[in-house]
């Protein structure tokens, strides 16, 4: 378990979003979108998994029972944060767009 979430966790300094800030330019306007500023949740979501992981190997019965749900719901959690963000990968940059150029709901094409 341990070794899964700090995989996830990994994931999320990697680009998720390479962003276009205007289409019709042809250089020197891609933003590149790190997947912890595109899916926030799943930054702390990958450490509640860890915390799970790490805390269940001194836990007793009941509590190893209790604390396997808690690391379903955050695998549950993380895997709809990445849906969401392929989803609409440019509605997920939309915060880091608007933070590095101090303009929100300009124009910009977004892939993931």
């Amino acid at each position: 378990m341990a070794i899964l979430a700090l995989a996830v966790f990994g994931t999320t300094t990697q680009t998720w979003i390479n962003v276009r800030l205007d289409p019709a330019a042809a250089a020197n306007a891609d933003l590149h979108v790190q997947g912890s500023k595109a899916a926030t949740a799943v930054t702390a979501l990958a450490l509640v998994a860890l915390a799970g992981g790490l805390a269940s190997s001194i836990a007793g019965k009941v509590s190893r029972w209790i604390i396997a749900t808690i690391i379903v719901l955050a695998s549950a959690g993380i895997l709809i944060a990445a849906v969401t963000v392929l989803a609409d990968p440019l509605g997920a940059a939309q915060g880091t767009i608007a933070a590095t150029t101090g303009i929100s709901g300009g124009q910009a094409a977004a892939s993931s």
